[in-house]
C-alpha cells in the first residue's frame, strides 16, 4: 500500500456561546493505503466551476470506519459514501468516497 491517509471522525463541540460547532477530529493517522481515481466531473454553480472526484481507497480492515467520517490525504478531504468489507472476512476494506473542489 502506497499511500498514506488519515480517516476523521466528526464531533461536536460547543463556542464560547454555547453555540453547537461542527469539528473532526483525527481518528487514525498515516494508514497504509491505495488510491484509485475512479471519476471526476465539473458544474456550473452559477457561475463557479464546481468539480467533483469520486476515488475509492484500498486498506487493510479498520473496525469503526463509518460513512459519515472523512479521508484526509495529501492535502485533500474526501467525504466517505460507503465502506465495503472485500470477501466479508475482514481482512481489506474498500471505502468510496468523494471530494468537491470549488
Amino acid at each position: 500500500m502506497r499511500e498514506r491517509v488519515t480517516i476523521q471522525s466528526h464531533t461536536s463541540a460547543r463556542d464560547a456561546s454555547g453555540q453547537p460547532v461542527a469539528t473532526w477530529s483525527d481518528l487514525m493517522t498515516e494508514q497504509p493505503a491505495n488510491k484509485i481515481d475512479v471519476r471526476g466531473g465539473g458544474t456550473y454553480r452559477g457561475t463557479q466551476l464546481q468539480e467533483t472526484i469520486d476515488v475509492v481507497f484500498e486498506m487493510r480492515w479498520r473496525r469503526g470506519v463509518l460513512p459519515d467520517m472523512r479521508i484526509v490525504h495529501d492535502g485533500q478531504t474526501y467525504n466517505i459514501t460507503r465502506v465495503s468489507n472485500v470477501e466479508n472476512v475482514r481482512r481489506y476494506m474498500t471505502i468510496f468516497a468523494s471530494a468537491v473542489i470549488a
